[in-house]
């Protein structure tokens, strides 16, 4: 009586623990999108910009002012990285590069054009035409983002 008692209940109980697993997963799925226009930052000293959220440039620039939201660009197989350019109102200037600190899965949207072998542009008027979905744990994928950057690759030139 006892190993049918526990059978029935493994049956009701255990089964909702797994789909409350599975949707809380689910929910944490959320997408997000690049910084809005207002929200980048620019530091004086390094010329480097940046927005919360865990958005920084690695590069600096010479721009003063962002203008407008030119796209999206993700690198990367299944996981990535995910980049979000902006345009100066000073044209001369190279576009303004903001990476973002978590692992981003295989982005998809109307905007998101085709797999290019390890890449995916989106060319979009506005950041949230370009939404994607982060994996992972914050602070594990910004120390691994910021170790690609310290490091060198071996075949990379000096200068």
């Amino acid at each position: 009586m006892q190993r049918y008692l526990f059978l029935i209940l493994s049956l009701f109980c255990i089964p909702p623990l797994t789909w409350a697993d599975a949707l809380e997963q689910n929910l944490a799925r959320k997408a997000f999108n690049c910084p809005p226009l207002s929200a980048l930052t620019q530091d004086p000293q390094t010329h480097s910009w940046s927005a919360e959220g865990g958005w920084k440039t690695y590069t600096s620039s010479f721009a003063l002012n962002v203008q407008q939201f030119l796209g999206a660009q993700w690198q990367g197989n299944q996981v990535g990285t995910l980049f979000c350019l902006y345009q100066s109102s000073d044209k001369m200037t190279f576009p303004i590069k903001l990476q973002y600190n978590h692992l981003v899965e295989v982005p998809n949207g109307a905007h998101w054009g085709k797999d290019l072998g390890g890449y995916k542009n989106c060319v979009a008027p506005n950041p949230s035409d370009c939404p994607f979905v982060a994996i992972g744990n914050a602070k594990q994928s910004e120390t691994d983002l910021n170790s690609l950057h310290t490091a060198p690759h071996p075949d990379e030139l000096a200068f």
